[in-house]
């Protein structure tokens, strides 16, 4: 037992055999597994999670354009999709500037300031009447809303929007039912909690 004492504390351990290091990992060998078709696919894939979670914006604007391409397809209003899929609404404007920030090739610094939806809605941000898609706003869907505001943020609001039955067909529903409901005394004045 003294002498098991003595090789903790003094550091003198018995050799271990040694194993050969493996080879460090190349694009070369990675190419030669038989799962290498999908490597190039998930690297992207993973490097698009870690764009939009850890909120790291692409180096190269035309990047960004590529991950919101690939974030899902266009908005068509006679086929909206599946009921219960959400959509975002953005504002045109916005997305106009941010269109042409990234053909451009501008830098996020001379690019669109933040996402600022505030045009489209009234004093109690509820959607504004009137508005007309790709003048006013453009519809995206939720995975590139979430890249655009990890990228670029904004005072917004949110405007998600949800795809419900209507009449037997799928229709996007623009004024969802919201209700406000506070407590008055006998003259109707608002008491407020």
């Amino acid at each position: 037992a003294a002498q098991g004492a003595e090789t903790i504390f003094t550091g003198s351990h018995p050799a271990k055999p040694s194993r050969p290091l493996p080879e460090p990992l190349s694009r070369a060998r990675l190419s030669a597994e038989p799962w290498a078709s999908d490597v190039q696919s998930l690297a992207r894939a993973l490097g698009y999670v870690a764009r939009i979670d850890l909120q790291m914006p692409p180096r190269e604007p035309k990047q960004e354009r590529e991950i919101v391409e690939r974030m899902g397809i266009n908005f068509s209003p006679g086929q909206p999709g599946n009921v219960g899929d959400t959509w975002y609404l953005i504002s045109a404007r916005w997305w106009k500037q941010w269109s042409a920030a990234v053909e451009e090739g501008r830098t996020r610094e001379q690019g669109p300031p933040g996402i600022d939806n505030t045009a489209l809605v009234d004093a109690h941000d509820f959607l504004r009447m009137g508005l007309c898609e790709e003048t006013d706003y453009k519809v995206v869907t939720k995975a590139a809303w979430r890249a655009l505001t990890a990228w670029y943020g904004g005072p917004g609001p949110e405007m998600p929007r949800k795809v419900i039955e209507l009449d037997g067909r799928p229709e996007l529903e623009m004024y969802p039912l919201r209700l406000h409901v506070s407590r008055t005394d006998k003259a109707g004045n608002v008491i407020l909690l």
